[in-house]
């Protein structure tokens, strides 16, 4: 935040990356200090792009039940 960042910037941490144990934390960069697994290894991605994972998420999930109406019948 000493280099210009807002404190309400989006932040994420993201342990265990591509692994079953897969664990990602998201809050403002202000609380990364209080993320639960501090002290563990993990990829900090601090900005706007933390909130893709969310629009990824969703557009997964529509897809998903799309196909899912489609094997079913239902267009």
């Amino acid at each position: 935040m000493r280099s210009g960042w807002p404190a309400t910037t989006p932040a994420a941490i993201v342990y265990g990356a591509a692994t079953p144990r897969e664990t990602v934390w998201t809050g403002a960069l202000e609380e990364l200090a209080t993320s639960p697994l501090t002290g563990q290894p993990g990829v900090i991605v601090v900005g706007e792009v933390v909130g893709v994972r969310a629009l990824v998420a969703g557009l997964a999930a529509r897809e998903q039940d799309a196909m899912g109406e489609v094997r079913h019948g239902r267009h």
